[in-house]
């Protein structure tokens, strides 16, 4: 039994708004599974730099789970093309390809469609040893007074069988700066068949959590993720992520 694509594609994606200011993150992240196998531990180092709209972002992240080590390095950008679109690139590599896929390829556009109403889509590729699987998506945003409603739906391909996927996220924002959100993913995972590789299986995956950043001391924030994730009957994922931020 692999990790989950439902996990590996990234359902998660909206737990924070990488293109906010221009700032630098260290962090772990503890998991919890079930039904006798080994927790994880997982390191990161994250930043991004915004200037005239332009964002870049980037992470490095090490991760040991099931006894497995990768590495994986993340670069992507934010592109301004018109007064209220954005280019959205982002890409993923992965040299140990142990759990983590090889390499990914992101493409979506951001639009700001005004009324506090924002929408991405996209188009994102995930290599695997021996796997391509194909996503596009759909990430509608919705601002009002000081809460962020988000709501994606993903539509991921694999070896020509499809699965869908959602996520809704609600954002509460204290300030400019601090905020505290929930949000809840549930779709299909596929599968490889071990014993028929010619087979696709399908389980049910469910997640939720709570997330947030709040202002420790001036340009000091903690960043941290609570979250538990049901795979079928094979597993439960319970993680804990904590960050620690600097705002420039």
């Amino acid at each position: 039994m692999k990790p989950s694509y439902f996990l590996a594609l990234g359902l998660s994606a909206l737990a924070s708004n990488t293109w906010a200011n221009t700032w630098l993150e260290v962090g772990a992240e503890f998991q919890d599974y079930t039904n006798g196998r080994a927790n994880a531990n997982i390191e990161y180092i994250a930043g991004a730099w915004e200037q005239n709209g332009l964002t870049v972002y980037g992470d490095v992240t090490r991760s040991d789970r099931f006894e497995k080590v990768d590495s994986q390095f993340t670069l992507g950008g934010y592109i301004p093309v018109t007064p209220t679109g954005k280019l959205h690139l982002e890409t993923k590599l992965s040299p140990s390809r142990n759990l983590t896929p090889g390499h990914v390829l992101y493409a979506g556009y951001y639009w700001d469609a005004g009324h506090g109403w924002t929408f991405e889509p996209s188009y994102q590729v995930t290599s695997f040893s021996n796997l391509r699987v194909e996503r596009t998506a759909l990430v509608t945003e919705k601002y009002t007074g000081p809460w962020r409603l988000v709501y994606q739906i993903a539509n991921v391909s694999l070896r020509n069988e499809n699965a869908l996927n959602h996520q809704v996220r609600a954002d509460y924002f204290w300030n400019d700066i601090d905020r505290t959100g929930v949000f809840y993913a549930f779709g299909d995972d596929q599968e490889v068949v071990e014993n028929d590789p010619s087979a696709i299986s399908t389980t049910s995956v469910k997640a939720y959590g709570v997330t947030g950043m709040h202002t420790i001391s001036g340009p000091w924030l903690l960043t941290y993720t609570l979250s538990q994730t049901k795979q079928g009957d094979f597993f439960t994922q319970t993680g804990v992520r904590l960050g620690l931020r600097r705002n420039f």
